[in-house]
């Protein structure tokens, strides 16, 4: 609940390894690691977060052994051609064990404190840092549904550089995971050309 609306989150993308949840209400994304509206109709607003234990399953049992644990929702594992398997791959990309058994994340969380703050001024143009890589081999992997790299600013990267590749992975939301067959097809090509 947010200022007395109850907001349905779905996961839209990750941004350096965070999550980027957008709310299917006002379609608002949030920052995941800090609760903040990043851009949309609510941007500025902060999620109340939840204290939460990280523990081991085992320790977890022993403490709430009346708990239940939740199931996969089949139609969303569906829609988002996510298996189960496939998040836990993703979490372990993300997380490491400690040697006492809890879990803690394999980056720095700091990364997103940029978004701690509210933005309200123009978006910077960035031309001019792209144009510094004219000479330079580029490979952009865009995913599908990406509301953050658009195909049009592709075609504008294509026109502007004549050193620009790219790849769309079919199906994806921003950024693409960089394990699918075709980014994976792409950096490979990619890597040969620059460093054969």
């Amino acid at each position: 609940m947010l200022d007395g609306q109850r907001l349905t989150f779905r996961l839209s993308g990750i941004n350096n390894q965070n999550f980027v949840m957008r709310d299917e209400q006002t379609g608002t994304w949030w920052q995941q690691v800090s609760g903040l509206a990043i851009q949309g109709p609510l941007k500025g607003k902060r999620l109340t977060l939840i204290p939460h234990d990280e523990l081991m399953f085992a320790t977890w049992k022993t403490e709430e052994p009346g708990g239940r644990v939740l199931k996969t929702d089949p139609k969303i594992v569906k829609e988002e051609d996510y298996e189960p398997a496939d998040w836990e791959k993703m979490a372990r990309r993300l997380c490491r064990e400690n040697e006492d058994g809890t879990v803690r994340f394999d980056y720095d969380p700091a990364i997103a404190e940029p978004f701690n703050t509210a933005n309200d001024g123009p978006p910077p143009d960035l031309w001019p840092l792209f144009d510094a890589l004219a000479r330079r081999p580029v490979l952009v992997v865009r995913g599908e549904h990406s509301d953050l790299l658009t195909a049009a600013q592709i075609e504008a990267m294509e026109r502007r550089s004549g050193n620009v590749e790219s790849v769309t992975v079919a199906g994806a939301g921003h950024p693409p995971e960089l394990d699918e067959p075709e980014a994976v097809a792409a950096i490979d090509k990619f890597l040969e050309a620059v460093a054969p």
